[in-house]
């Protein structure tokens, strides 16, 4: 009804009508939020179970290298022994001397692999504090993320009950205005702002600006105003009203 007017006693009921629909959502909007707020936090859990995972693996890994290097090794000594059993069936000073040769090699083989052994074993008992660290934050983080989840149902069941609440209120209100008025009131409503948030249906007149678009209103339309009519901006259609 862009640039008409709508005589009614006061314009008082239409926006109380308008403070409880921007309380009603602001309530949805808070619930909206609760999945991805969820989400996110699930996300952090799932990060601090992947670094529990991670040092799961890196434990794994360094037993696997342990337990490869243990059977090297036992193979190392195994054949050493087989050459020592076969010491008494060599008869020339040469082939004896390589055969000592030969196990010489092996012990130094051996004395390698202990080395890098050691070397594992700390790595290991290294991989293992990481993961009693892992797990305290996983510990944490989950009783974190469950608190806050907690708190977030809390909320959302809150939000809706509040939104009964004053839905009931805003209805009550409703029989006091005409049906025009009301259908105009709730065309206007369902305009939103650029970040999706819910547009006034009712704006006041500043000086003789229009109280959404800040464009200057005729003459006409301010005296109008004045006299507590309600009327729309002919430029965003929003129903103006008389702030003082």
């Amino acid at each position: 009804m862009k640039g008409g007017t709508i005589m009614v006693p006061t314009i008082d009921k239409l926006l109380q009508i308008q403070d409880k629909d921007l309380r009603i959502a602001i309530l949805k909007k808070q619930i909206e939020t609760v999945p991805k707020d969820k989400a996110k936090l699930l996300a952090e859990k799932a990060l601090a179970d992947s670094l529990m995972d991670g040092a799961k693996t890196a434990i794994q890994d360094v037993e696997k290298k342990l337990k490869t290097l243990e059977m090297e090794m036992a193979t190392l000594k195994q054949k050493k022994l087989d050459l020592l059993g076969k010491s008494h069936q060599i008869k020339k000073n040469d082939e004896y001397k390589a055969m000592l040769h030969e196990v010489e090699a092996f012990d130094a083989k051996v004395k390698g692999l202990e080395d890098l052994q050691l070397t594992l074993w700390d790595e290991l008992e290294t991989a293992k504090g990481k993961r009693v660290e892992a797990q305290k934050d996983v510990d944490a983080a989950k009783a974190r993320v469950e608190a806050s989840i907690s708190d977030l149902e809390v909320r959302e069941r809150n939000c809706t009950d509040q939104i009964a609440k004053v839905e009931a209120e805003r209805d009550a209100m409703t029989g006091d205005v005409p049906e025009d008025l009301l259908r105009l009131y709730r065309r206007l409503l369902r305009r939103t702002n650029v970040d999706g948030s819910m547009r006034k249906a009712l704006v006041p007149l500043l000086d003789n600006n229009c109280g959404s678009c800040m464009l200057k209103v005729t003459p006409q339309v301010r005296h109008r105003v004045l006299k507590n009519e309600v009327v729309t901006c002919e430029n965003c259609g929003t129903i103006l009203y008389n702030a003082d």
